[in-house]
């Protein structure tokens, strides 16, 4: 996502194209920095990887996508004409495919199986749209991008094509020959391509390098920042179809024999040569890469998945079809962990989503429910082996008239899944929302606080800076009815990349289905909400909150029930005494009357009366009353007796 422009690090530049623009149109300009050129190791974003990761070519030396931007706004079509796809051509049939092409050449034209599907003209000198976007559903077969000049002349293309599993390893040096003076370099690129002869982008087989004669192995890259493999090992898995191999002179000339072997497929060969130096300059890189066989145990069977694929033409979710199994295809059917595949419904930036769930699944197929309208994506994902993900399948779902799916504020709801905003706000770190330092708000529609509610909520926050920042919360749109419903400071130590949870108490009480808003003008991130689930059967509960109340006479005011008469009978649901019983009741209330006689019904396996008499009070009085035998699931109701005149305020069980 990051490379067709869709999302951003949260660290650095908006996108590619932002920091070239700025550049581009300054008025004085002898240049470009761009941090960083190349991916290196250290200082990792996030930490849970090995390195920083946002250059624009990677620790192995490969370009990124992104480096072809670059490529093509500081460079002439004139003297270098290029053009560049991206990304690869292979995913599950029907899948809506972002595709970007670069090139520096003015007009560009987009063909997929030989039929146009987008053109563009670019202006590189003053132009805001440096590429060609364009979405598309994948169907096999070849995408070919043409760069043309401003004649209309093609002076460059550039092809994608479909492709199967890894049938052969190529060898691919970066020269011939070496010097045989201790510290030369060869750099051979290790590739896989299927039985066609097409270049397999997304393989990742296992690779093992011997190299013998007048050169040595000094190093084993593949570019992959979640790879902890040793860069001085023998074996490596390849990474997006590639692995570099550092081949180092020796001080004698000679034939250099490099063999490669992968499981299940044939070795390759190649043979380069070190020439005699005229100088020596002694042994560098004295540190020859070894065999480590701890570090590779299944060496012999570790067939790494390459892709899961969905089949199934139902996508769509309707009230006649909420449930739906796909089937899945595991390539390549020989892998070594088809047993590992793991399912998840998420949005399209991969937070788990309420939209959708997982009812069962098996190495063939996997079974989704929709819970409400909306688009969802069922997710197939394989560490193979590792304790990282490095395989994922993404299939496009949608939930149509099922009505809108809520969110439970009792269990965690992750920033990033906000449904409205308005202003700067957006995506944050680890799956949150972030504030940009202007006022801006995001929200989440529909969220479900039940009959009861709740009034404290949990938010982590991450707040680079040593000021402190506010944030409001909202019941509602701010300036379209939205009431506010609490105002806080947020004030912590700042830790890098961590969310500090801080807990708040509004002032309501939220039941029922609210939209829930956050509003701020300072810079932070929001990783989510919690709401604490209130403890009904020993907390307060207000006699406006009934369920259902019939009977002669009474009068349903905002924060009590009133003028309660003969025969009103007051239901509240089910309570669960299972864990502990109540030892007493305190009622709150008020009457002019000497007595009021009230019953308490308790109803479940058996029905169980408690006699309240509650004795005349002219300001609202809490009085105790005990209880006993009371246990179990039951429902419980408040009965008033004839000649009864009360003002019922709460209840709670002690």
């Amino acid at each position: 996502m990051l490379s067709v422009g869709q999302q951003c690090n949260g660290v650095g530049g908006k996108n590619t194209e932002a920091c070239i623009i700025s550049d581009r149109d300054a008025k004085f300009c002898a240049g470009q920095f761009i941090w960083t050129g190349f991916d290196y190791i250290g200082e990792p974003t996030p930490y849970s990887t090995k390195n920083s990761y946002f250059g624009q070519i990677d620790t192995a030396g490969f370009p990124k996508d992104s480096a072809y931007i670059f490529r093509a706004e500081w460079t002439s079509c004139e003297n270098a004409p290029f053009v560049h796809i991206f990304p690869y051509w292979d995913f599950i049939e029907g899948q809506r495919i972002d595709v970007r092409v670069t090139s520096n050449a003015p007009k560009l034209a987009l063909f997929l199986n030989d039929k146009k599907i987008a053109e563009k003209n670019i202006d590189h000198s003053c132009g805001t749209e440096l590429t060609l976007d364009t979405a598309v559903e994948y169907v096999p077969g070849e995408l070919v991008a043409i760069a043309y000049n401003e004649e209309g002349m093609e002076i460059a293309r550039d092809v994608q094509r479909s492709f199967g599993d890894t049938a052969e390893i190529r060898l691919h040096p970066e020269k011939n020959e070496i010097k045989a003076d201790g510290v030369d370099l060869i750099f051979v690129e290790i590739a896989a391509y299927d039985k066609k002869g097409t270049f397999v982008a997304n393989a990742n087989n296992r690779i093992f390098v011997n190299v013998s004669g007048a050169g040595r192995l000094v190093g084993l890259d593949n570019g992959d920042s979640t790879d902890y493999e040793q860069y001085k090992g023998t074996s490596r898995r390849l990474f997006s179809g590639k692995l570099v191999a550092v081949i180092a002179a020796k001080m004698e000339a000679g034939d250099i024999n490099i063999r490669v072997t992968s499981p299940a497929l044939p070795d390759s060969e190649l043979t380069l040569k070190a020439v005699a130096a005229e100088v020596q300059n002694g042994i560098s890189a004295i540190a020859e890469n070894v065999h480590r066989p701890a570090e590779c145990p299944d060496e012999i069977s570790d067939i790494p998945v390459r892709k899961i694929s969905f089949s199934g033409s139902d996508r769509v979710f309707t009230p006649d079809r909420r449930v739906i199994t796909f089937q899945t295809e595991i390539f390549p059917e020989n892998t070594s962990y088809g047993d590992e595949i793991e399912y998840k419904i998420t949005t399209v930036l991969g937070i788990k989503s309420n939209l959708g769930e997982i009812v069962s699944s098996d190495k063939g197929s996997v079974t989704v429910r929709c819970n409400g309208d909306g688009e969802f994506f069922l997710r197939a994902l394989c560490k193979n082996g590792t304790d990282k993900y490095h395989v994922m399948s993404m299939l496009s779902l949608r939930g149509e008239g099922l009505g809108a799916a809520c969110f439970d504020p009792y269990s965690f709801v992750a920033g990033g899944l906000f449904t409205v905003q308005s202003g700067n706000a957006g995506n944050g770190i680890q799956q949150g929302a972030a504030f940009a330092g202007e006022r801006s708000w995001f929200g989440f529609e529909n969220v479900d606080f039940g009959p009861f509610g709740s009034d404290t909520v949990t938010v982590p926050i991450y707040a680079n800076c040593s000021t402190p920042v506010n944030i409001r919360f909202y019941d509602g749109i701010p300036g379209k009815g939205g009431e506010l419903v609490g105002d806080f400071t947020y004030h912590e130590p700042a830790r890098w990349l961590t969310y500090i949870p801080n807990t708040f108490r509004l002032s309501k009480n939220l039941k029922g289905m609210h939209t829930l808003v956050m509003e701020s003008a300072d810079g932070f991130h929001v990783q989510g909400f919690c709401f604490s689930k209130t403890n009904r059967e020993f907390s307060e509960i207000r006699a406006v909150d009934s369920e259902r109340i019939y009977g002669d006479k009474f009068t349903r005011e905002a924060d009590a029930v009133t003028g309660i008469g003969n025969n009103v009978v007051m239901d509240f649901g089910e309570f669960d005494f299972t864990k502990k019983s109540p030892a007493s009741i305190i009622i709150t209330g008020k009457s002019a009357l000497p007595m009021n006689s009230i019953h308490i019904i308790f109803s479940g396996s058996v029905e169980t009366r408690v006699l309240a008499e509650f004795e005349s009070a002219e300001e609202y009085t809490s009085r105790r009353f005990c209880i006993d035998g009371i246990y179990g699931k039951c429902n419980v109701s408040f009965a008033f007796l004839p000649g009864s005149d009360f003002d019922f305020k709460s209840f709670e069980f002690k």
